[in-house]
């Protein structure tokens, strides 16, 4: 009884352990105004998942301007930006970028990162002067 209790728990454990790849998980919904900047970070990832992050522009007001763009670290408080990295990083934008989105209305942009190098990754949103845009972002472990 104690091994098939066991077998029990450790099957559930294994099960917990992946149960958030292949989940849409939304990061946050932030207005850009004007000529701000904000930041959308995912939790801290361990391991070297592979995963898809998407931000998603709804004009709201004014003239939707401005630019995405992905970022990473290693700690969590010194940032560097990433771009395009042949069997790392791609882009696809519905603006035909790769590294960076130029804010439209109904722009978006995913990033798949195939070899996850960095602790935390995060989706920098700079405006312009007559922005008003609603910008969500998500994010999927494969």
């Amino acid at each position: 009884m104690k091994k098939f209790l066991f077998i029990v728990v450790f099957a559930v454990a294994a099960m917990a352990a992946t149960a958030q790849k292949g989940v849409v998980v939304e990061l946050d919904v932030d207005t850009l105004n004007g000529a701000e900047t904000v930041y959308f970070e995912t939790p801290i990832f361990t391991g070297s998942d592979a995963f898809t992050l998407q931000a998603a522009c709804d004009n709201i007001g004014g003239t939707s301007e401005g630019t995405l763009s992905l970022e990473a670290s290693v700690d969590g408080s010194d940032w560097v930006p990433l771009a395009e990295q042949a069997g790392l990083i791609h882009g696809f934008a519905t603006t035909g970028e790769n590294d960076s989105l130029t804010i439209t209305d109904n722009a978006n942009i995913s990033w798949i990162i195939q070899k996850n190098s960095f602790l935390q990754y995060r989706v920098k949103g700079t405006g312009a002067a007559s922005d008003s845009t609603l910008i969500t972002v998500k994010y999927v472990r494969k």
